[in-house]
């Protein structure tokens, strides 16, 4: 978790007390740097893409390697099947 440590007297006040110019929008712009860091959305939702790229890849990795088994032998069977067929004929 970032914690941003800015003093409090940090740009110009207006007459109700509040900052106003470009302290302001400095402050605005260290708050939205630290509310994005300490938030944890963003990256759990990477991880889910790394880990769906990652099935992906294994996927193609697997079906690459037994491809020419399963070839062979759907090429067996359908041998085995026509010959059957033609026997009875």
């Amino acid at each position: 978790m970032c914690v941003a440590i800015v003093p409090s007297s940090f740009g110009p006040t207006n007459h109700s007390g509040n900052q106003s110019g470009a302290g302001a929008n400095a402050m605005k712009v260290i708050r939205a740097g630290s509310t994005f860091l300490s938030d944890d959305m963003g990256l759990v939702t990477t991880e889910w893409v790394a880990i769906a790229a990652a099935v992906v890849v294994m996927s193609i990795g697997v079906a690459s390697i037994i491809e020419p088994s399963v070839n062979a032998a759907a090429f067996t069977a359908g041998a085995n099947l026509l010959a059957a067929v033609n026997s009875n004929s």
